[in-house]
């Protein structure tokens, strides 16, 4: 039986552009939520803060919506991230 709606939504596939890079969880968080992945500063894997994260960017997706402001704010995140390489600041 199939569901009539997805139950997974990857975050990179919100924030983006297609034809583009993807953009990382960490560049994500980050830039929209101002929150330090503490896991991915030293190149480990926590997959209860991955998820928290990805949640709390889906809300984030969610409420850009509803102000319909998801557009312009993926250009905005491709245009910071030309501008810094691709860093996140730590």
């Amino acid at each position: 039986m199939q569901c009539a709606t997805p139950q997974v939504v990857d975050t990179v596939n919100l924030f983006w552009i297609p034809g583009s890079r993807r953009l990382s969880l960490r560049f994500l968080a980050w830039h929209l939520l101002g929150e330090q992945m503490a896991n991915r500063m030293q190149d480990q894997h926590d997959s209860i803060e991955d998820a928290q994260t990805a949640l709390n960017l889906y809300n984030k997706y969610r409420s850009l919506q509803k102000a319909n402001a998801v557009e312009e704010t993926i250009q905005q995140l491709y245009d910071l991230g030309r501008e810094t390489n691709w860093v996140v600041p730590g």
